[in-house]
């Protein structure tokens, strides 16, 4: 199978070549002992006797705290002098004895006359920092002795210790440490309170001086914890080293406790029906997001079957506690659409999670205060940094330079802001963390924290590559930061003012193994005529040559770059060059084009003119952009088309379709809907300027290397042609009808019926050698498969209501949503006359929204069949990949005409309520306090009521569509809705007196006013169903229709179709004519 790592990463222009480095500059560090002085000052030597400073002027170190708080002096200085002694002015270590202790670089040194050695830096901030130990009782606290054996380190800041209680009772402790104060950690009560139970929750910790006799001493203060002879229970210790707001930093230090009974062992059970779920220790996930059926959970405990004693389903996103009992057998119901984190205790308690799925390749970013007008805050704003899922895996990488100083976090999907364990001031990673052997860091996410990056300096130039891991519920999980010394980088970004929704593009160049670098930076860049674009970097016009490799020079933070709004690519004199070429901080406008075009053009920070950058407002910034002399095309390329049977349905390039440019994923893209099945014989290719000339097509004919069919069978030999397997191509610049060197034969459309994307991407790799480049190409298909909604035929078309929630779009336009917007009473609100009847108004949308109960009306296919009532056909809605209108959004923008009524004023409304999950138990009341609130009724036909069932021949009248009132027996179907009206005008706030409300049995006459609604109601009344996008809330057709031959009986009909007695004021059907009655 062919494997595309490489092109994935060139999707991501991630290019990495290897290089090593030669430091200039050394570091060491070293942990005086107590009784020195400070600052603590180094001697450094060579073993010839030169010295970098003359014993008595020796320099003073600098304080460094490691990450475990730990305080060291760092002394930084030239590699050539190989030796070194740390003094104080009174001490010296190593001693005045002839003992040499070497300088290995990022080590630490320890005050040890036996063993005058480093340890690295990364081995040493693994060490505990301090030792801690329990001392306690089941006394009072005089009798208290230590524990046998301390607290052990157990990294990333903590500590454990694990005992077995001696006896039944209450245990009290505090915890003494090994500082130079010998405090003890105790409870933060006052005095007077003196004791605080510890749980399983962690605590802040305050320190006592074991010496302090006043009257506001907390040293006698203690937690305690009731314990059980023979148990075991763990204390947990964690600390972390902070910064202060006043830029010190303190130690934050938490205590709990977690009894051996918190830990499960018994053996728990979980069964979905019959089938059993995988987990551990009581702990399970369940992924519903693209399940077809809801689960049903049940459990055992020590095989005994647990169950509810009462049937309960959980359908929306949240935390839900249930408790399952011994010997029931009711089952939990999860729906469908979640993914659910299931815990269970060994009483049968269960906590379960339910996450809607996040979305896994796009909508996170890497916010921070890149731009030096953004002060010391990090930027919400500025969401040009986007993740990019190279593997479709859930693993997202985003690259930065290391030479930046700046504060970081991931904007996720959900809103939110996301950062490391251990970052609430800021979790640092600079030139020690990692170091350049480590490469490497990495630990947990958690909301709210941010990473703090410091410039590695130009020694240690090269970029860092940001990895989050996202859960299946699209939380950030995991993150991994990487330091890679082999490339430089810069960016292009289109004017977030042209596109507000506009990234960056990443942009690279070769740092060589000896340190230098080509500072040639390629990026394929589309742009709309007029459209502008900025380079984005920190490199200087600039070298320097103290250091190996001549690094360009970087700033601090990223600039803007821009020439003024001109095109680079055009041909001026050379007096003219400049003008056009050059890219600064202080040109407001970026550079564009003068037609809509793609182009290769190479970018050199170090080509523009060097007093220009260095006027005010440039930071030493000139760098240069234009038309790279090697293009991948002759002649630029201003359109791309799809063409081809298997997606356009023809070969001919007239009938080619367009692609547009997606400026955020940088690739050209073709959205459609086929009923095609998936078939091999699908087959397309894309061409650019509508012209054979330039084509692309596979790039072998070896199957293993095209597409497979069907895209899911993984035994079959293929790619699936997704961002986890995207299939490469060829591509010829000397092309003819379907074909061309360089070309193997046209690609596959490898999908079934369905809506989807094909995305073409072009990437530009730089060569291992610095010179140059290579293009790669592939594409992808995105999108989803028709899903069948069966409607059921009633009187002339087909209806049902839906739900569902996941936002979904109509396959084509033979079905039309709609919501209830308002109910209006019969006209005198007289519901004792049997002909009278209410009105409900129906607004058409633009698709479903998630979880919103609409009414769907699906055109009788024109076939030559014959539908009769209750023939149930297919219609097919697909899943939105389009943004769509989410909770405390704008639903009046999914109205089909938003405009016209948001200009009236009005506010959203939908009587309409979604079950998502099946109601088996609704009734046909809501009773609130003994009332009765809202009537519920059920989307129908006259006919298929059981009322007119039990008449038969004697009914007489005409069928028609409407709402029928549930019975007392009422259920609403999954995926389904059901209409909710208010009793009066009161309830929830008002509502039924804006949108009306029903205060008698609508549909269901004889007991008006009645509260109880017990009795059997003897005839139905008419609930008329008026939609706003037909001719007097009737389709035009739907008017011809009723002039026939049986509206010649002298009687009058509304424009539905139904016998009217008595017609009042309205618009009526009579001897075949439209009339108006005033």
């Amino acid at each position: 199978m062919k494997r595309f790592f490489t092109f994935l990463m060139a999707i991501l222009a991630l290019l990495s070549i290897s290089q090593a480095a030669k430091a200039a500059e050394v570091t060491v560090y070293f942990q005086k002992p107590d009784g020195w002085s400070t600052p603590v000052q180094a001697y450094v030597y060579d073993d010839a006797g030169k010295y970098h400073k003359e014993w008595k002027d020796a320099e003073a170190c600098t304080p460094y705290y490691t990450s475990t708080g730990i305080k060291l002096w760092s002394y930084t200085f030239p590699d050539q002098f190989t030796n070194v002694i740390f003094k104080d002015g009174t001490n010296q270590y190593p001693a005045n004895d002839g003992t040499k202790m070497k300088v290995v670089n990022n080590c630490v040194y320890v005050y040890d006359t036996t063993n005058p050695t480093g340890t690295p830096l990364s081995e040493f901030v693994k060490n505990s920092a301090f030792t801690y130990t329990l001392k306690g009782g089941y006394g009072e606290g005089g009798d208290w002795s230590n524990e046998s054996a301390n607290f052990e380190f157990v990294g990333d800041g903590k500590y454990t210790y694990t005992f077995t209680a001696a006896q039944t009772g209450e245990f009290r402790f505090r915890v003494k440490t090994s500082y130079k104060t010998k405090e003890e950690l105790c409870p933060d009560v006052d005095p007077t309170t003196k004791r605080k139970e510890l749980t399983s929750t962690p605590e802040d910790v305050k320190y006592a001086n074991p010496n302090d006799n006043s009257a506001a001493s907390i040293k006698d203060n203690y937690w305690f914890y009731s314990v059980t002879a023979g148990k075991k229970y763990t204390f947990t210790l964690s600390e972390q080293y902070l910064q202060a707001t006043d830029g010190g930093y303190y130690h934050s230090r938490k205590l709990s406790v977690v009894p051996e009974e918190a830990v499960v062992t018994k053996v728990i059970k979980l069964f979905n029906g019959s089938s059993e779920l995988t987990g551990s220790n009581g702990k399970y996930t369940l992924d519903l997001s693209s399940a077809t059926d809801d689960a049903t959970i049940t459990l055992s405990i020590d095989d005994e079957t647990y169950g509810l004693a009462t049937a309960q389903t959980i359908s929306a996103a949240g935390t839900t506690n249930v408790d399952f009992v011994a010997n029931a057998t009711a089952p939990l119901t999860l729906t469908k659409g979640f993914i659910y984190s299931l815990s269970v205790t060994e009483d049968g308690k269960m906590t379960v999670v339910a996450k809607e799925k996040g979305v896994n390749n796009g909508n996170y970013y890497l916010v921070g205060n890149f731009f030096t007008e953004d002060g010391d805050k990090i930027n919400l704003d500025k969401k040009y940094f986007r993740f990019i899922n190279n593997k479709g895996d859930g693993t997202l990488t985003f690259d930065i330079p290391a030479s930046l100083t700046i504060k970081a976090q991931v904007y996720g999907a959900d809103g939110k802001c996301y950062g490391p364990v251990h970052g609430e001031t800021g979790y640092i990673i600079g030139d020690t963390h990692p170091t350049a052997t480590e490469k490497s860091v990495g630990g947990d996410m958690v909301e709210g924290n941010y990473w703090t990056f410091t410039d590695r300096g130009l020694k240690e130039t090269g970029v860092y590559t940001i990895n989050i891991t996202v859960d299946a519920a699209g939380t950030p999980t995991k993150w991994d930061v990487t330091y890679d010394k082999s490339k430089r980088m810069a960016y292009f970004l289109v004017d977030p003012n042209d596109d507000p929704n506009a990234v960056v593009h990443p942009a690279y160049a070769v740092v060589k193994e000896d340190r230098s670098c080509s500072n040639n930076f390629f990026g394929y860049i589309y742009l709309a005529a007029g459209q502008h674009c900025f380079v984005v970097g920190n490199l200087i016009n600039g070298y320097n040559d103290d250091v190996t490799g001549h690094p360009v020079k970087t700033t601090k933070k990223l600039y803007l770059q821009g020439n003024g709004g001109l095109d680079p690519t055009m041909t001026v004199q050379d007096s003219e060059r400049a003008k056009y070429t050059n890219v600064l901080p202080n040109k407001k406008e970026g550079f564009t084009y003068n037609e809509t075009k793609v182009m290769l053009l190479e970018y050199s920070p170090t080509r523009g003119n060097h007093d220009t950058g260095i006027l005010p407002g440039n930071n030493g910034i000139c760098g240069e952009i234009l038309k790279s002399s090697s293009q991948i095309t002759d002649e630029p390329i201003t359109s791309v088309q799809i063409v081809g049977d298997g997606v356009v349905g023809s070969w001919n390039l007239e009938d080619a379709k367009d692609m547009t440019y997606n400026n955020k994923l940088d690739c050209w893209e073709y959205t459609f809907k086929t009923d095609k099945s998936e078939s091999a014989d699908n087959k397309f290719r894309f061409i650019a300027n509508r012209d054979w000339k330039y084509n692309w097509g596979e790039d072998s004919t070896e199957p293993s290397k095209q597409a497979r069919t069907p895209y899911t069978d993984t035994t079959k030999p293929g790619l699936e042609a997704s961002l986890k397997e995207p299939n490469e191509l060829g591509f010829t610049k000397n092309g003819t009808e379907r074909g061309g060197d360089g070309t193997y034969g046209d690609m596959i459309f490898n999908r079934p019926a369905g809506e989807w994307t094909i995305r073409l991407y072009t990437r530009t790799l730089n060569k291992e050698d610095g010179s140059g480049y290579v293009a790669r190409h592939a594409y992808t298909i995105t999108g989803s498969e028709s899903k069948d909604i069966y409607l059921t035929y009633r009187k002339d078309r087909f209806i049902r209501t839906y739900s569902n929630n996941k936002p979904m779009n109509p396959d084509n336009d033979n079905v039309k949503i709609y919501e209830v917007y308002k109910y209006v009473k019969p006209e005198g609100g007289n519901a004792d006359n049997i002909y009278a009847r209410g009105t409900v108004y129906l607004r058409r949308l633009n698709y479903v929204p998630a979880n919103v109960g609409v009414v769907l009306i699906g055109e009788a296919p024109d076939d030559g069949n014959t539908y009769k009532n209750s023939d149930k056909l297919a219609f097919s809605l697909l899943e939105r990949t389009e943004e769509s209108v989410e909770p405390g959004g704008d639903y009046r923008d999914v109205w089909t005409k938003a405009a016209e009524y948001k200009k009236a004023g009005d506010q959203w409304n939908n009587y309409l309520v979604p079950t998502v999950t099946a109601v088996n138990d609704l009734g046909n009341v809501k009773v609130e306090s003994g009332k009765i609130t809202y009537r519920y009724f059920g989307l129908g036909n006259y006919y298929s009521t059981n009322y007119h069932k039990s008449l038969g021949d004697k009914d007489t009248q005409e069928d028609y569509i409407g709402f029928f009132r549930f019975t007392a027996n009422g259920k609403s179907g999954a995926n389904k809705a059901y209409l909710s009206i208010p009793a009066n005008a009161e309830v929830d706030n008002g509502i039924g007196a804006t949108y009306g409300y029903i205060d008698y049995n609508g549909q269901l006459l004889g007991n008006k006013y009645d509260d109880s609604e017990s009795n059997i109601p003897s005839k139905f009344a008419k609930m008329a169903l008026v939609f706003d996008d037909l001719v007097d809330g009737n389709e035009t057709t739907g008017i011809k229709e009723l002039e026939t031959k049986k509206m010649n009986n002298n009687k009058y009909y509304n424009l539905q179709g139904i016998e009217i007695a008595h017609p009042v004021k309205g618009i009526y059907i009579h001897n075949g004519k439209k009339i108006i009655v005033k």
